[in-house]
């Protein structure tokens, strides 16, 4: 299940209409602002809409605090990466 949200936050509901199907399914946003989708085509069609997915990575990128994995690329707060197990301790630290 993704979290996404609009660029513009005045989008409350979003629905979505199959091209072959007809079918359509709508997510409106909860109370902090976050559309959760559970089927990746409908999360895939949102990305392609503009919607962005919320980061699920530790830290935010430049506020020095944390570690930027050398090896996959994940913002934790941790020196080992949670994700892939790289030491990322600075030599000398």
């Amino acid at each position: 299940m993704a979290k996404m949200y609009p660029s513009d936050r005045r989008a409350v509901e979003v629905t979505i209409e199959g091209a072959r199907t007809g079918v359509t399914r709508s997510y409106r946003q909860d109370s902090k602002g976050f559309i959760e989708v559970n089927n990746a085509r409908d999360a895939k069609t949102l990305k392609e809409s503009g919607f962005v997915e919320a980061s699920l990575m530790g830290v935010a990128a430049g506020d020095g605090v944390g570690f930027l994995c050398k090896g996959c690329g994940f913002n934790g707060f941790f020196a080992v990466c949670g994700r892939c197990g790289c030491d990322n301790k600075e030599d000398g630290s």
